[in-house]
């Protein structure tokens, strides 16, 4: 699910908020592979949009603790980069379990990168989002709320040579989770190997 910019929805809302959780929280039924997720989404841009050029870096053993609304964070990413660049975009995504229980989503782009007033609300959202200083879109706003559903971390910053780079970091999952919830559950997104 990708959100398009709407008025008037860049404003903190509770009610909006806890929707948001509750959706995530009834929503949880698996530990998706990211690689796999990643790849289908990259398969329905590149199938929208004419001239993008993707790099990847995907490791088979990045499994994540999310849900089925993974792929908005990823779509949202994606399509972040592709809308926000002039020319035909190029995005590196990488996908990597850590050496401290994490998996880190990066997509980078060689757009024109993120202005300092979006980059500020960001960086301290829970601090720095008002009614008169929010995020310009609802995209990257509904990516920090499923990531905060997920006891993850997203950060948004601008590239030393230029474009944007933004992190997802979740907590990892094993294998053996994700097959034991895929028995469990037919709908659960796994990445079968």
């Amino acid at each position: 699910m990708v959100v398009p910019y709407q008025p008037g929805m860049t404003e903190r809302d509770p009610e909006r908020d806890e929707s948001v959780r509750e959706a995530v929280e009834r929503s949880r039924h698996g530990a998706p592979a990211v690689g796999a997720v990643v790849r289908d989404r990259l398969d329905e841009l590149r199938r929208s949009t004419s001239a993008v050029t993707v790099e990847t870096e995907l490791h088979p053993d990045a499994y994540v603790r999310a849900n089925a609304l993974l792929p908005s964070v990823v779509d949202n990413l994606l399509r972040n980069a592709v809308e926000h660049n002039d020319g035909d975009p190029w995005l590196r995504v990488t996908a990597r379990r850590t050496a401290h229980g994490s998996v880190t989503l990066r997509i980078e782009d060689d757009g024109p990168g993120v202005d300092d007033a979006e980059l500020a609300v960001h960086a301290d959202a829970e601090s720095t989002e008002t009614a008169l200083q929010h995020s310009d879109g609802v995209g990257l706003w509904l990516v920090r709320w499923i990531v905060d559903t997920y006891d993850g971390e997203f950060t948004l910053r601008n590239a030393a040579d230029g474009g944007a780079v933004a992190t997802v970091t979740l907590p990892a999952a094993a294998r053996a989770e994700s097959v034991a919830r895929e028995d469990d559950d037919p709908a659960a997104t796994t990445e079968s190997r």
